[in-house]
């Protein structure tokens, strides 16, 4: 009951969006189409589906396992590893969040699901790089493996 009352709000916020943009003249910027791409989404985040899962989708607050590799753009890798964590977690860099979880475009990833992503630094370490391996204003990718999901708002 709960989740057709959220639904349909939701739903109403977005139509009532889309008539005011519409009505104002403003463009809308193009997002992310459900075909596994690389596409810009409105904040310039790029994905691409290798390989599309069949499990549960990744949920906002709910502990996520992924298995990762970052990389700069000239290759090198910076990090890779196994990664439990609470999806929305403001501890990990936003890019990687919408990644994963989806939003803004960007459809979330379902377990069993590989994805590349690419990286502007707004949605990775800023003008200040992260001090060590990752230098300021860089671009970096992640290729996402997501093994599994736990809890968390879905529906």
């Amino acid at each position: 009951m709960y989740r057709i009352v959220f639904l349909t709000i939701v739903l109403s916020v977005l139509s009532l969006t889309q008539i005011a943009c519409q009505s104002g003249g403003s463009v809308v910027p193009e997002t992310v189409s459900a075909t596994p791409a690389a596409s810009p989404t409105p904040l310039a985040l790029k994905y691409e589906d290798l390989v599309a899962g069949d499990g549960i989708r990744a949920m906002w607050g709910g502990t996520v396992t992924v298995k990762y590799v970052g990389k700069l753009t000239d290759g090198t890798v910076f990090d890779q590893g196994k990664l439990d964590y609470k999806l929305g977690d403001t501890g990990v860099i936003r890019g990687f969040n919408l990644g994963i979880g989806g939003g803004e475009g960007v459809e979330a990833m379902r377990v069993g699901g590989k994805r590349k992503v690419t990286l502007p630094p707004d949605l990775a370490y800023g003008s200040t790089g992260d001090g060590r391996k990752i230098p300021p204003n860089a671009t970096i990718t992640f290729e996402l493996e997501l093994l599994k999901v736990q809890g968390g708002m879905g529906f």
